[in-house]
């Protein structure tokens, strides 16, 4: 309803699978809320008493942790559990950190908590804080999500293409763009923009290569397939290739030059804001809102290709 052409509020009842809204958030004096709203939201009724308990008992047994696995509540419990473990094991110290270690007598993680800064006179800057990992104390934040180093896609054929043959190399040029809108895309939607363009490939024997090239920032499909297939047109290949994919690392979220062997004209800048405006479009609406009559062109030929997604 209106008035004065202004939304109106309406007394009313709000209902979920027919079950008034207020019953659910009412009457449960704090305990079992949340069992109770997700047996409904799974199961579309509320949960009886016997069904409430066996629905915890359920959860209760999917929540406990794998065998194995057990909580430190303390660097005391940490220094007492590894003081026996090959220092190798300490996180941040890799192969040769570990025989440099053993080298001045070193081996255990407790061996290096008491080691003195003497003792570790040649690891300089590091030394205090291997050390203050050894006695199970990190003070670094903890970033859960922190930005991929790496965003990249490859995909398989189901029967290995010749590069000689016409047919196989268009496939291949054709398969090199699709996976550049999909990287593309990925690179918009988190703000990112790449230094360095890597092409795999897969041969029928397995043996897999990879060529890169590092200049400056690039994220648009045109690009980074542009990228790609210069990095394919230059390389012999003598077998035939059953896997291809476009990898993008170097990543910063601060626009900064193309790379230098793809030129930077006026058109191209055209081409860069009307590749974020497509983007933006398919961000907001969705993957298939808009497409290209290269992408149609491509989509119809192939259909749907099933790829593998690799993000680190």
């Amino acid at each position: 309803d209106t008035a004065g052409g202004a939304p109106k509020p309406i007394d009313g009842k709000l209902y979920y699978r027919g079950i008034d809204i207020m019953d659910i958030v009412g009457g449960y004096d704090g305990r079992f809320g949340f069992e109770k709203v997700a047996y409904l939201l799974l199961f579309g009724a509320m949960p009886g008493d016997t069904q409430l308990q066996s629905f915890r008992s359920v959860l209760s047994d999917a929540g406990k942790m794998p065998r194995g696995f057990f909580v430190i509540r303390s660097p005391r419990e940490f220094a007492e559990l590894m003081k026996n473990r090959p220092v190798g094991e300490l996180y941040g110290i890799g192969k040769k950190t570990a025989e440099r270690l053993n080298s001045i007598g070193i081996r255990t993680v407790g061996q290096l908590a008491a080691a003195s800064d003497e003792r570790l006179y040649m690891f300089k800057n590091t030394a205090h804080e291997m050390r203050l990992h050894a006695e199970g104390i990190d003070n670094r934040e903890v970033t859960p999500n922190a930005a991929p180093k790496s965003i990249g896609r490859e995909t398989t054929f189901l029967t290995d293409m010749d590069s000689h043959k016409p047919s196989d190399r268009q496939t291949l040029y054709d398969t090199l763009y699709m996976l550049a809108d999909d990287v593309s895309f990925r690179l918009y939607r988190k703000g990112l923009w790449c230094k360095t363009v890597t092409l795999k490939l897969k041969f029928a024997y397995m043996k897999s290569i990879t060529r890169a090239y590092s200049g400056g920032c690039v994220r648009s499909r045109e690009k980074l397939y542009s990228a790609a297939k210069s990095l394919f047109d230059g390389e012999t290949i003598n077998k035939n290739v059953r896997l291809i994919g476009i990898s993008t690392s170097n990543l910063t979220d601060i626009k900064c030059e193309q790379l230098s062997f793809i030129p930077q004209s006026g058109e191209d800048m055209q081409k860069e804001v009307l590749s974020d405006t497509v983007m933006r479009l398919k961000n907001d609406f969705g993957r298939g809102a808009i497409k290209t009559a290269k992408e149609l062109a491509v989509i119809k030929k192939y259909g749907g290709a099933k790829d593998e997604e690799e993000e680190k």
